[in-house]
């Protein structure tokens, strides 16, 4: 007869119904069993009559299930969920909500924002959409004073031309005009070196200049045997007013030098350029009186000043001429283009008693002003 007995409290009728006599004397080759003792950690010593003493751990025996016992020894159906291993912290990016054990692949702290590049709201840092990309990007020059802004525009795509903005070159800074989509330099250029710092010949005499084939530059009145001016506020063969007037003169020999007269990003205009420049003047209703819409509101001879309605304040800084002299300030500005005319070379040419802009070209080893104007973009 199966006697069961109990070292602790823990016996009950219930646990009675977990034995089967005929089944545990089976499984211990026929031997009846004796006792069954319940053991304060729940399992059971069965001795048997053999007198062998075996012990009984129910559980789950099934280490692919979240219900497994390691200290069972026998199975008792309670195995029922299998594990499904990943990430179970809903903080991280990698968790899984199928995951019931956690496998120590939670790395990534979730980070909410947009995470869509195609909307304004896009947040780089986000990695989980939080819903928040509410506004298309729409890409177009977003500047309201550009010459191309695009009013529906909320993101700058390049396309604005370029900030007219001053320019530095050999200590000296530029002040610059844009006018339609050129910007131009809005003073006369006067720096003594290339564009790669190579110096330009300067100081030259009336002889020196005459026969000059490279580039060389010169301040109007400096070291010649002749200087004629008529213009009305300043000395202009006084070389320090000169120069702050009216900047430097140069032959073409260095406008043509593949080193370059202007800043990088800037280049003397070609001839079509400034034929670009007095277009447009035209087509604001100067008609007739381009000239007059460049040139400065002072430093003219005798009445001759301009309106200077689009800031490009031209001065009549004149030339030097071929045989080294100068002459003529306060009555003309001549300029150079970087274009080619047989053996002579393009430029412009504003008069006092003029209201139009005169084009023709010239020798070569004459001294010009010249503007700078920055490249296409």
């Amino acid at each position: 007869m199966l006697m069961l007995t109990t070292s602790a409290a823990l016996f009950s009728q219930e646990d009675c119904d977990l034995f089967n006599i005929q089944e545990l004397s089976a499984a211990y080759l026929n031997f009846s069993v004796d006792t069954v003792i319940l053991q304060f950690d729940g399992s059971y010593e069965i001795q048997l009559s053999n007198g062998t003493t075996a012990s009984i751990t129910f559980g789950c025996t099934d280490s692919d299930y979240l219900e497994y016992n390691a200290a069972a020894n026998t199975d008792d159906g309670s195995c029922a969920t299998l594990v499904v291993e990943g990430c179970t912290d809903p903080a991280y990016t990698e968790y899984n909500a199928a995951a019931n054990t956690d496998d120590g692949s939670c790395s990534t702290a979730v980070v909410e924002g947009c995470t869509d590049t195609a909307y304004l709201e896009y947040n780089a840092a986000a990695n989980t959409d939080d819903g928040s990309c509410i506004t298309p990007v729409v890409e177009g020059c977003t500047d309201p004073a550009d010459v191309n802004y695009d009013a529906a525009a909320n993101t700058d795509d390049g396309s604005c031309a370029s900030a007219c903005t001053d320019v530095e070159m050999n200590g000296h800074t530029y002040a610059v005009v844009e006018i339609d989509d050129q910007c131009w330099f809005a003073e006369n250029l006067r720096t003594t070196v290339y564009g790669n710092g190579d110096v330009i010949h300067a100081g030259l005499t009336d002889g020196e200049w005459t026969s000059m084939t490279a580039g060389a530059t010169a301040v109007y009145g400096e070291g010649s045997s002749y200087c004629g001016y008529f213009s009305p506020e300043i000395n202009a063969c006084d070389e320090a007013q000169s120069l702050a007037a009216y900047g430097r003169l140069y032959n073409w020999y260095a406008v043509d030098d593949a080193r370059g007269l202007c800043p990088v990003g800037w280049h003397v205009p070609t001839d079509g350029e400034w034929t670009e420049l007095e277009d447009y003047i035209t087509s604001e209703g100067f008609a007739g009186t381009e000239g007059t819409a460049l040139k400065s509101t002072t430093g003219w001879y005798d009445n001759g000043n301009g309106t200077d309605d689009f800031g490009f304040s031209a001065l009549p800084g004149s030339y030097r001429g071929s045989y080294g002299y100068f002459n003529d300030a306060g009555i003309y500005g001549r300029w150079w283009s970087s274009s080619p005319s047989g053996g002579f070379a393009w430029f412009r040419d504003l008069r006092y008693s003029n209201p139009a802009i005169l084009r023709s070209d010239f020798d070569p080893r004459f001294g010009f002003s010249v503007r700078c104007l920055r490249d296409a973009d």
